[in-house]
């Protein structure tokens, strides 16, 4: 029998009261949590700000949360939330231009520590330029096709965990994710990237 991931056994710790655990856990999820976030915000210190917003509604909502195998999937579902909220309250979609984000703004490849967000992709993989515009790329996906990018080939979540998340069919996640993948394909084609080892799962 294989042995429950890290963050499941942090779960359990963090709900029994430990604050060092949950301090593991948003270590954890801080990097993919973000990059969840920013496509639906499109405006990065936002995105930090629900971030932390979303981890303090976690820790304080600890003791509603039944099962810490479910605490991945009802964190980001906090999150979905708290951003759709966000959205509604702005009489403005907050969407900023890519090409006002600053390079040290975007999504590190290497999921460095010192990076907002990690993809969870080897910088190895390609040249720091094609890295850049695949960057690019990805944030400016529009919907939730960058949440379901994140969600699947970063957190590796299954379809129905997905559904969760996001209050969706698994046919329409599934569908959506299809065409996710699809656009994805088409914009770094289009960014010059076709010749360079992207994103294999797509």
């Amino acid at each position: 029998m294989r042995n429950p991931p890290t963050w499941i056994r942090l779960a359990e710790r963090a709900k029994d009261g430990d604050i060092e655990a949950f301090g593991r856990l948003v270590d954890r999820f801080k990097r993919p949590l973000c990059a969840s976030i920013y496509p639906r915000v499109g405006d990065w210190h936002s995105t930090q700000d629900l971030a932390q917003d979303v981890f303090v509604a976690a820790y304080q909502g600890l003791s509603d949360l039944r099962d810490p195998r479910r605490f991945r999937s009802w964190l980001f579902t906090i999150a979905k939330n708290r951003a759709v909220s966000l959205l509604r309250r702005d009489s403005r979609k907050a969407a900023s231009s890519l090409d006002k984000v600053d390079e040290g703004d975007l999504i590190p490849l290497s999921g460095s520590p010192d990076g907002p967000v990690g993809l969870g992709l080897s910088q190895g993989r390609m040249s720091s330029s094609a890295a850049a515009r695949m960057r690019r790329a990805i944030l400016a996906l529009p919907n939730d096709y960058g949440t379901l990018l994140v969600l699947r080939h970063v957190e590796e979540m299954t379809i129905p965990e997905i559904a969760e998340v996001l209050g969706r069919e698994p046919t329409s996640v599934k569908a959506s994710l299809h065409r996710a993948r699809l656009l994805a394909r088409d914009m770094l084609m289009k960014a010059g990237l076709t010749r360079e080892k992207m994103l294999y799962e797509l």
